[in-house]
C-alpha cells in the first residue's frame, strides 16, 4: 500500500506518462478500498478553508493559518479514513505541520475544537499524542505539532473510530505569529436590572460575599481583573 502511495505521488508530480499514471491511480483508488470505507474521500477545500479562518482567529489567536496540504471529512458513524500527502525536501525548516481537527457544526463553543473521543489518528502509523484512544485529552486541543511524525516523500494520515458528529480533519502549515496585539478591553457596564414591587423586595434577603484574589480559572493571583458586561457575579477572573 505504501508503494502504491508513492507511486501515485509520483504521478501527480508528472513522473510517469499519462498513458501510464491512468492505471497506477485505478490501481491506488481500488486497494485503499481495501483499507478504508467508501466515504473516506477528500473534503472540499472552499470548505475545510472557510472552517479554519473561523477558528484560528477565535480560539488561536496566537497562530497562524499558512497553507493546506490535505484534508478529510467525516460523517457521523464509524468509519476508517485515509489520505495520503507527499512532503518536499525544499520544505523551510521553520514551518511547522500540524494536525487540525474541527467540528463542522458549532463553531461558536469551544467544544468543537475538541477531539473526537472515541476516534483514533495516526500519521505513518503511529498514534498523534493526545489524540488516540490510549492517551486522549478530553477538551479543546491546539493544533497537533506532527512535524517530526513526516518524512519526505509519501505520508499518511489515518482516523479510525466512532464520530459523534461531523468533523473536518486537516494537515495544513500553521505557525506562531510574530507579534500579536492583545484586544483592547472595554470598561465594564453594569447590568441594568428590572425593580421588583414592593411586596416581592421584602422577601429579598442578601448575606455577605468573599471574593478572592485568585482566578478562578488558572488558581493565580488576579493582575488585570474582567468579567463578562452581562456578568452579575462579584467573583472576577484574571485576563
Amino acid at each position: 500500500m505504501v508503494l502504491i502511495i508513492s507511486c501515485k505521488n509520483a504521478c501527480k508530480n508528472k513522473w510517469f506518462q499519462p498513458s501510464d499514471y491512468i492505471d497506477i491511480l485505478r490501481m491506488a483508488d481500488e486497494l485503499s478500498g481495501s483499507f478504508c470505507t467508501n466515504s473516506s474521500e477528500p473534503a472540499n477545500d472552499s470548505t475545510v478553508l472557510e472552517i479554519i479562518s473561523t477558528v484560528m482567529p477565535r480560539y488561536y489567536p496566537k497562530l497562524k493559518f499558512d497553507r493546506l496540504i490535505t484534508s478529510l471529512e467525516a460523517k457521523v458513524g464509524y468509519d476508517i479514513l485515509m489520505a495520503d500527502f507527499f512532503i518536499h525536501r525544499n520544505l523551510p525548516k521553520h514551518e511547522k505541520i500540524c494536525l487540525v481537527v474541527v467540528q463542522k457544526e458549532n463553531l461558536d463553543v469551544s467544544s468543537c475544537i475538541a477531539s473526537p473521543q472515541h476516534v483514533s489518528f495516526l500519521v505513518n502509523g503511529k498514534g498523534v499524542d493526545k489524540r488516540t484512544n490510549v492517551s486522549m485529552e478530553t477538551g479543546p486541543q491546539f493544533p497537533t505539532d506532527i512535524t517530526k511524525m513526516l518524512k519526505y516523500g509519501a505520508n499518511i494520515v489515518q482516523a479510525v473510530g466512532y464520530f459523534t458528529a461531523n468533523y473536518i480533519i486537516a494537515v495544513a502549515v500553521v505557525n506562531n505569529l510574530m507579534s500579536f496585539d492583545a484586544p483592547k478591553l472595554g470598561d465594564y457596564a453594569q447590568p441594568v436590572t428590572t425593580d421588583l414591587p414592593d411586596s416581592d423586595s421584602d422577601m429579598l434577603l442578601e448575606g455577605p460575599s468573599r471574593v478572592s484574589l485568585k482566578c478562578p480559572i488558572s488558581f493565580r493571583r488576579v493582575q488585570t481583573p474582567v468579567k463578562g458586561r452581562l456578568c452579575k457575579h462579584h467573583q472576577l477572573h484574571g485576563y
